[in-house]
């Protein structure tokens, strides 16, 4: 039963591993971080997500002396 034990717990680990790879490259993918927040965006909706969250800031940086 120890010799099984171990087996199962690779498999577990094995899996474990592929579904973190598999998420990675699916972030890496689709997800931007903020350069204003430091927040992660859909790479799809950063564009709405500056104008609606940090157009202020923006303006307020571009206004600036």
């Amino acid at each position: 039963q120890l010799g099984n034990f171990g087996v199962q717990r690779s498999v577990v680990t094995a899996g474990a591993l592929i579904n973190f790879i598999i998420h990675e490259i699916h972030c890496r993918r689709n997800i931007e971080i903020c350069p204003y927040c430091s927040d992660s965006i859909p790479k799809s909706e950063m564009k709405n997500h500056i104008e609606s969250e940090h157009v202020q800031d923006f303006l307020w940086k571009s206004v600036q002396f």
